[in-house]
């Protein structure tokens, strides 16, 4: 099993900031070249130490709205406050970003050794963030195409975090997971469907109105089953 040795973040300013949200978004709006809006009037706040993740299907603006976050990708209207302050300012506490595995260009020779170790990428990527002692870590898509020892081994880390007090904001397509394993869920598909407790943003009616046509997912050790004949604009 991998291990990381993770030191405190920031400590000594993290305390003077705590009465901010540790990530805020009013009102976002983002849309792609083409001119096709991918993200609407996105707006919440997380606070430090919250660990929260964010849901939706393919395509609904999961991984457009982290680069927003971290200035990757511009934003038509709306702000991204961390802590209170503009994300591009120069007194910001860091922003750490894990990319999900698509992103990450892999256009360099390799050895066996290597491909061996990609398997771990994952928490490289996560080490890398929290080297730059980040408070406020984004991870898109973090769990996929990794086997079950790195998944024990990321929540561990995970765990940590949050005793530290580094708010954790993930994407993920895991509804399950999700729901065992994150203290709020937001629920995405170019606007915000849901915000809160997995129990009151999984209901049918809205999933249905993310995800449309049929969805089945685990609750409660059941497989429910939602139908929907269209899905939201």
């Amino acid at each position: 099993m991998t291990t990381l040795t993770l030191s405190s973040p920031i400590s000594e300013s993290y305390a003077a900031l705590a009465s901010h949200p540790a990530l805020a978004l009013n009102d976002i709006a983002a849309e792609y070249d083409n001119g096709r809006r991918v993200l609407e009037g996105v707006t919440f706040s997380i606070a430090g130490g919250e660990r929260a993740a964010v849901v939706g299907p393919n395509g609904a603006g999961k991984s457009t709205l982290f680069k927003v976050i971290v200035g990757l990708m511009p934003h038509l209207s709306g702000d991204v406050l961390v802590h209170g302050h503009s994300h591009h300012a120069g007194d910001c506490p860091s922003i750490g970003y894990v990319p999900q595995r698509e992103s990450v260009d892999w256009d360099f020779p390799v050895t066996v050794m290597d491909v061996v170790l990609m398997g771990r990428v994952k928490e490289v990527f996560i080490a890398r963030a929290l080297a730059q002692r980040a408070d406020v870590l984004l991870l898109d898509e973090p769990f996929g195409g990794v086997d079950v020892e790195a998944q024990t081994s990321m929540f561990e880390i995970l765990d940590d975090l949050r005793a530290r007090g580094v708010t954790v904001l993930i994407s993920t397509h895991d509804l399950e997971m999700a729901t065992t394993r994150f203290d709020r869920l937001i629920l995405l598909n170019r606007r915000i469907i849901a915000d809160g407790p997995a129990e009151s943003v999984l209901t049918p009616e809205r999933l249905a109105a993310a995800y449309g046509g049929r969805l089945t997912f685990w609750q409660n050790g059941q497989p429910v089953t939602v139908t929907a004949d269209d899905c939201c604009p």
